[in-house]
């Protein structure tokens, strides 16, 4: 059996539901798991959604940035009683392969996706691709960056924004991360959202001594630009972000990380 990452203690900081596969992938290159969730996601309500849910109809478009997105606007489609027929002309973008995927399992295809994952790329190539195209819907969470928006703005596009769910810190392991810290047996650290970074600092400000040696010697993987920048920026000196933002590509990233550093090459 293949198991380049055979006893290498990786982080895992993703959501129970989306940490799964991930987790599993590990498993089988032969890491060893720890699974600490730093956040949470609920459905985010509001009298503007339901508004603007009610006139869905009105819109040429749909973008959405996330996975969570998707998952969250169909159920709010079905709390707020809305016909999916009302949907059926309208077109959808979305950010990425795994976001693509989600909108497939809800019987609807993605009219549009990016080259590369990332929100300017994302509105740059929709915008050469597609142009003025009417109204657009914008879809997104309590905490994601609205720069799809601003720069669709910039070349007057008439664009509406729906936060659709709420992403919240989650401390219930609080406790087990700290002593992880500590005693600094992870060897790699993964993030797939500056989010996650903001909860696992807030978690451990009480131990910044020990976090500060981590950051400084222990690898962190990062899905995103933003994420690795927001790594960066927190202090951590080995950071390394796949110019594909999927889990499949950290963990060849983490396999060519550790095996260059057998062979001594890595510097």
């Amino acid at each position: 059996m293949n198991a380049p990452l055979q006893g290498r203690k990786i982080l895992v900081t993703r959501t129970k539901e989306q940490a799964k596969m991930f987790i599993d992938q590990l498993k089988a290159v032969g890491a060893e798991v720890v699974h600490i969730p730093l956040l949470d996601f609920q459905l985010h309500l509001s009298d503007k959604n339901q508004q603007l849910l009610k006139r869905i109809q009105s819109y040429n478009w749909i973008f959405f940035t996330s996975a969570n997105g998707v998952i969250y606007f169909f159920e709010q489609i079905v709390r707020y009683q809305i016909d999916l027929k009302q949907i059926k002309k309208i077109k959808f973008a979305v950010v990425g392969e795994k976001t693509m995927q989600v909108l497939g399992s809800y019987g609807y295809y993605a009219d549009f996706y990016p080259n590369q994952y990332q929100g300017r790329v994302f509105a740059k190539e929709f915008l050469e691709q597609f142009g003025n195209v009417g109204k657009v819907l914008l879809v997104v969470g309590n905490r994601s960056p609205l720069e799809v928006k601003t720069l669709l703005e910039e070349h007057r596009v008439d664009i509406d924004y729906m936060i659709i769910y709420d992403t919240v810190e989650n401390q219930s392991k609080q406790m087990q991360l700290i002593n992880l810290i500590k005693n600094d047996t992870v060897e790699a650290y993964t993030f797939t959202s500056p989010s996650t970074i903001e909860a696992f600092n807030h978690q451990l400000k009480t131990v910044k001594s020990d976090l500060d040696n981590v950051k400084n010697t222990r690898l962190c993987v990062c899905i995103g630009t933003t994420t690795a920048e927001s790594a960066r920026e927190s202090g951590f000196q080995h950071v390394i972000n796949p110019s594909q933002f999927t889990t499949e590509q950290m963990i060849k990233e983490l396999i060519e990380f550790y095996s260059k550093e057998r062979e001594g090459d890595f510097k």
